[in-house]
């Protein structure tokens, strides 16, 4: 496997989030009007009070949220979504802990809730973040567990399936999260995050090709996940550039540029996308606008000391 992606992998597990499509709030609140109306005729109703506090959740309204899956409790102390719905906001909020305690409550009196399970994967990752290096394997081991057991009891679950299949591409354990995205993919084939990620996995263990380069220039603009985006990113930054380079060996040299400015505008912020284009602008003698090239990446990243050498020393480019 290419020591760039080794680089990116690691370290991955310690920041990564949930996978959720960005939706704007805006359509959760016309679904809280409708179930608002039915607690008016049933007020203590815990199921009621739980699907209206996620819906806030998902409208980023913690505090009503939180305040509704306390109702849900207080009509039924046991009500294990409602504990479910203070676990996601504590570990959200960084609370790691009190998630930790609600979600092992919920495992005590029902050890085959899924969803519990999964949430408690999510505990244990974020606990190897905080803790000493010589622990966070042991979390995170633990962590993967808590997920077999989440995708044994819910096989069909495939949120639950793609989360273990992103522990395991973070924790670099490449070959087992290829088979995990291909479950995933199987459960939701048009879901762009799980494209994204298998096409990420396949390509970190087989060499370029022109389909590889074509499946992630198509799902990674679709798929929001900022881990997996983040991962993803330097395999399509070097699919793009060896497609480039297939291309100028067949005299297509415009095409090549253009995929590389494509992936600029896609990722505006991309080191190894704007010193590709330089130096392929520099292969065709366009020292002006590879010189141009170079400029623009230092105004994202001014103190870009490879860029800041090759405006400097203008002779030292083949093409002058």
């Amino acid at each position: 496997m290419p020591r760039y992606i080794r680089i990116v992998c690691v370290g991955l597990f310690l920041s990564m989030g949930r996978a959720s499509l960005a939706q704007s709030p805006s359509p959760y609140h016309r679904y809280i009007e409708q179930i608002e109306k039915k607690l008016k005729a049933s007020p203590n109703d815990p199921r009621l009070l739980t699907i209206l506090g996620r819906l806030y959740e998902k409208a980023g309204e913690a505090k009503q949220a939180k305040q509704l899956f306390q109702r849900a409790l207080r009509a039924n102390k046991r009500y294990s979504h409602a504990k479910l719905g203070l676990a996601r906001l504590a570990l959200s909020q960084q609370r790691i802990l009190e998630a930790e305690r609600l979600l092992r409550g919920v495992l005590r009196r029902d050890p085959r809730h899924a969803p519990a399970w999964s949430l408690y994967a999510e505990s244990l990752r974020l606990q190897a973040r905080v803790v000493p290096p010589s622990q966070q394997k042991r979390l995170l081991e633990r962590s993967l567990q808590a997920h077999q057991k989440a995708i044994r009891l819910a096989p069909q679950k495939a949120p639950m399936a793609y989360r273990y299949a992103v522990l395991l591409l973070g924790m670099n354990k490449i070959p087992d999260a290829h088979v995990a995205f291909l479950r995933t993919v199987a459960l939701d084939p048009q879901h762009p995050c799980y494209q994204l990620g298998l096409a990420t996995v396949e390509r970190m263990m087989t060499p370029h090709t022109k389909q590889l380069y074509q499946r992630l220039s198509r799902w990674y603009p679709l798929c929001p996940h900022p881990l997996l985006r983040q991962a993803a990113q330097p395999v399509l930054e070097t699919s793009v550039f060896e497609q480039a380079q297939i291309l100028r060996k067949k005299k297509r040299n415009k095409r090549g540029e253009q995929i590389l400015r494509e992936l600029i505008r896609l990722e505006p912020k991309t080191i190894r996308g704007y010193m590709f284009l330089a130096m392929t602008l520099f292969q065709d003698q366009q020292c002006t606008q590879a010189q141009a090239v170079l400029r623009a990446l230092l105004q994202h990243h001014p103190n870009h000391a490879p860029a800041q050498k090759l405006l400097k020393r203008p002779k030292t480019h083949p093409c002058l």
